[in-house]
């Protein structure tokens, strides 16, 4: 007999799901977590969930349909994802609102929000009540009187295996421990730079002096490495999500001012500095050598952040620390930020086409009197003219990582692949260690809600498996 009916490796989002689903259908359940606490990266998160035609959209007053919400997810994510997948990514959004309202979290109608590149008209992101710290509180309460065992600081190091491949159990710190099923749930390897090259190489491109990660320290890949090891194919290479960010510190700042001017190496703007996260990333990525500067004059520099001319759009409160007027006098004594007399010399500094950048600059000042961007229809709030000196510069690159998509191959079940083919028996993933799922990043509450509904399905077959060899071994 086995030591538990079903372990699940790692206690994030997907993790805890795949606990309460496999406890609820009468399985003994292990979680091996290697933090120091359940919750993951989800707990960190903005506890958003995307989902289309709910009940919350229509108190809103909100039409939409999982028929559009697909259609959208398929098109921004240039079929680069596996339908079947994004299918039943884009119908669990109602189940799991339902699921997590039953485990106490609320969500309030009044802050749905356009999370992303959705239609303004029908926004899809669902924040919860005391953010992702606020869900996965509820839900360890929910698994641990259901009768969980847990353990956390406990690193599962790889997979027990038959001769014919089949899983039978983990070594977690060089302890074997049996199941008749295994979860990989341990999230991406956002923290992990070797691995970021290997299957994200645009955003380790920079280094570690730019790179950063918004999920826990321990993200490291362990479930995607553990799962190679066992003979599981990856599939998502190349995909994720990075912010766009200065050299100041490696803490997220998503939504920078929406007045700066990002100018490219060629002295060109390139983009609507305005525009979400989850596309700014890939259009600086485009960029010659994966970055810009911000651009601003002397009365944006040394602004009073309380004049409503430099307030920015943003679709959560995100603190922009790093670009009050005192830190960026700070940025500027530590040679982060580069200061020129004139547009031209400051391009010159930078090394970049200054007369290209002085032109450029001389067009976005005349278009801000206008108040029309002919070219990136930039909303006319945030056209401030860059007039008087001094003018000073700031590099971004998109470095700091958010989500990883390249992970192990599953299929509607959950279950686990190998390079031949084939599922790998007693053997199941979800969340972000996962791939397939998810390609470009197509809007904020597509991490947490994918984990939720894969965690719960993989929860769900683990058990029957696990009953089903119990059954084939007591005939």
């Amino acid at each position: 007999m086995a030591d538990f009916d079903v372990i699940v490796v790692g206690g994030g989002g997907a993790g805890i799901a795949a606990a309460i689903e496999a406890l609820d259908a009468g399985a003994r359940v292990l979680l091996c977590e290697k933090a120091d606490r359940i919750g993951g990266s989800a707990a960190n998160s903005g506890g958003v969930i995307m989902a289309a035609g709910t009940d919350i959209q229509r108190e809103r007053g909100v039409e939409d349909s999982v028929d559009d919400l697909y259609e959208h997810y398929m098109t921004h994510s240039k079929y680069l994802v596996e339908p079947q997948l994004a299918r039943i990514l884009c119908e669990g959004g109602q189940e799991v609102l339902d699921w997590l309202r039953s485990h106490g979290v609320t969500f309030d109608p009044a802050n749905l929000y356009v999370a992303g590149v959705e239609n303004p008209k029908a926004p899809r992101g669902h924040p919860a009540d005391g953010n992702g710290l606020g869900i996965m509180t509820a839900l360890e309460g929910a698994a641990m009187s259901r009768g969980l065992e847990a353990v956390t600081r406990t690193r599962v190091q790889s997979l027990l295996q038959h001769d014919d491949g089949t899983v039978y159990g983990i070594v977690a710190d060089n302890i074997e421990i049996t199941a008749d099923a295994v979860v990989i749930a341990s999230g991406g390897f956002g923290n992990n730079l070797e691995l970021l090259e290997r299957y994200y190489p645009e955003a380790a491109r920079h280094g570690k002096d730019w790179h950063y990660y918004v999920g826990i320290r321990e993200n490291v890949g362990d479930g995607l490495l553990m799962g190679v090891d066992a003979g599981a194919a990856i599939v998502g290479e190349g995909f994720g999500n990075a912010n766009v960010h200065a050299q100041f510190s490696k803490e997220p700042e998503p939504y920078l001012p929406g007045w700066l001017v990002y100018i490219n190496e060629n002295g060109c703007r390139f983009m609507d500095e305005t525009a979400p996260y989850v596309v700014a990333d890939t259009m600086v990525h485009q960029q010659s050598g994966g970055r810009c500067w911000a651009i601003m004059d002397h009365p944006a520099f040394t602004r009073d952040p309380k004049d409503p001319k430099y307030k920015s759009a943003e679709f959560l409160i995100f603190p922009k620390p790093n670009w009050e007027p005192e830190a960026l006098q700070r940025h500027l004594q530590d040679g982060l930020v580069v200061m020129g007399q004139t547009i031209q010399e400051l391009g010159e500094k930078l090394g970049i086409a200054a007369e290209a950048m002085a032109a450029t600059v001389e067009e976005y000042n005349r278009n801000s009197e206008s108040g029309v961007d002919p070219h990136f229809r930039k909303v006319p709030s945030y056209l401030l003219p860059l007039e008087n000196p001094p003018f000073y510069a700031i590099e971004l690159r998109a470095a700091g990582v958010g989500t990883t998509h390249a992970g192990l191959r599953i299929d509607s079940e959950t279950r686990v692949y190998n390079t031949q083919g084939r599922p790998i028996s007693g053997l199941f993933a979800a969340g972000e260690c996962t791939g397939g799922v998810m390609s470009y990043y197509v809007m904020g509450g597509a991490s947490m809600c994918n984990n939720f509904v894969f965690g719960r399905i993989a929860g769900r077959n683990a058990a029957a498996v696990a009953k089903a060899r119990q059954a084939l071994a007591v005939a």
